[in-house]
């Protein structure tokens, strides 16, 4: 079974993991003629800062796990003839990798080195602590999804901010023991998947990519994820981490809209030699499925190798509809939006406090919005300081952030959705809300809507 890749306590430092750091060089350096697991980005992205000194923290805490792993779990489980392949490889762990963040984990076949970034680790690592305390809190992941969100579209002048904080997870978070185990599992099969797939990669004789067909490249991505499966079926262990992993990298993709033209996209994707593409995540599916029964051995039942196979293939289905979303979704998320949310609600809860509910046009309330002479369910929230009225709402297509001015029982507000704006009036009669909403500088061209005090 995999080992925890650190130990919450101490210095994180195991004696295994210590002889084991022995075999790692970890130092920055440039990294050349690489295979990787993660995406090559057309457009840059933005992602949150985390100073050297926290990095060169983790550059201590997280090899020794890493390679206690390799060597006491990866390697008697690789057939002789496979261990040959590895006998000189040296792992590195640069501070990060500029440009392949935050999936930046890489092979340089010839010189026989991997290379797996401490910012992405990092970043991994938050995201499966934050995926594991919104899990147990009974909490949608439906935040974590749209900080990912974010990070895709995010365009500011300052760096974004860091997930663990944005989603309201609390400083002690790992004091809870369910919360560390479920973020240690997830995040220790994710990193030891990524370690097979490149070890794949030396093992299958991959070299760099320059000047390979890229529809041949793309063959060796799905190839080193097979055999990354095969050697996870000896282990014994559901690979639970790795549909997460696949899902940030879903939400992380470039998609059409970092393209000027149709025409733009597609030849892109046909230069790529490592998209994250539907047709990869279904290779994957298969591949595990294919090694189900080979779970067993480790006492896993073939159900739960199925029924993870079937989780890939709901990313893989939902993928493109995934990119449409954070196109839509990513021009109106704010950080302020991102507090947790329970399953069917609209609305983050605010990490501090909720506006006070003991005016009128103040505090939370739940409804209805007609859109297209459809229904929708709506979450809004209002905070009021003299008739001034500021507020955000969503029915489910991203929050729209309002402002405006209380005359008597009546609200004249502006709303923004991203690109799109207009006006609308709320009326406050017997302790409900009714009003109407419009485009551009109408109050009421777009429909109704129904808000009462949640």
């Amino acid at each position: 079974m995999l080992q925890p890749i650190f130990s919450r306590a101490g210095d994180g430092f195991t004696a295994r993991g210590r002889h084991a750091l022995k075999r790692a060089a970890i130092a920055a350096c440039a990294v050349v003629a690489l295979v990787l697991v993660g995406t090559a980005k057309a457009v840059a992205l933005e992602l949150p800062v985390y100073e050297d000194g926290v990095l060169a923290e983790w550059q201590q805490r997280y090899p020794p796990g890493i390679l206690s792993n390799y060597e006491e779990v990866i390697l008697p489980r690789v057939d002789p003839d496979e261990r040959r392949f590895f006998d000189d490889v040296v792992f590195q762990f640069p501070l990060n990798i500029k440009a392949r963040e935050p999936f930046a984990f890489a092979t340089d076949g010839q010189n026989r080195v991997i290379y797996m970034s401490i910012q992405s680790l990092k970043f991994l690592d938050d995201l499966s602590i934050a995926d594991a305390w919104l899990n147990r809190n009974g909490y949608s992941q439906e935040s974590l999804y749209n900080y990912l969100t974010m990070l895709r579209n995010w365009q500011a002048p300052e760096p974004p901010p860091p997930v663990l904080s944005t989603l309201c997870v609390p400083e002690n978070v790992l004091d809870d023991p369910d919360v560390d185990s479920l973020s240690q599992k997830s995040f220790a099969t994710s990193i030891v998947f990524i370690m097979l797939h490149e070890l794949g990669h030396v093992y299958l004789d991959h070299g760099g990519y320059e000047g390979v067909d890229p529809s041949v490249a793309r063959q060796n991505e799905s190839d080193a994820d097979a055999y990354a499966l095969k050697i996870l079926a000896r282990i014994g262990d559901v690979p639970l981490g790795v549909v997460n992993m696949f899902l940030t990298m879903a939400y992380l993709h470039e998609s059409r809209q970092d393209f000027s033209s149709d025409s733009q996209h597609e030849l892109r994707l046909a230069a790529r030699t490592h998209p994250l593409s539907a047709e990869r995540l279904r290779d994957f599916a298969d591949a595990l499925e294919a090694t189900a029964a080979d779970y067993t051995g480790g006492g896993l039942s073939r159900v739960q190798i199925i029924a993870t196979a079937a989780q890939i293939r709901i990313v893989a289905q939902n993928f493109l509809d995934i990119q449409q979303l954070t196109a839509i979704l990513g021009q109106s998320i704010k950080p302020d939006d991102l507090g947790p949310v329970r399953p069917g609600e609209k609305l983050g809860r605010p990490c501090k406090h909720r506006p006070a509910a003991d005016v009128v046009f103040s505090g939370s309330f739940r409804g209805i919005i007609v859109v297209n002479n459809v229904e929708f369910d709506l979450d809004a929230e209002m905070a009021r300081s003299g008739d001034n009225v500021r507020g955000r709402s969503n029915y489910g297509l991203g929050v729209s952030e309002f402002e405006g001015i209380v005359d008597g029982d009546t609200l004249h507000y502006r709303w923004r959705l991203g690109r799109d704006a207009g006006r609308g009036r709320l009326i406050f009669a017997n302790g409900a809300y009714e009003g109407t909403w419009g485009i551009n500088d109408s109050e009421s061209n777009g429909g109704a809507m129904r808000l009462s005090a949640n």
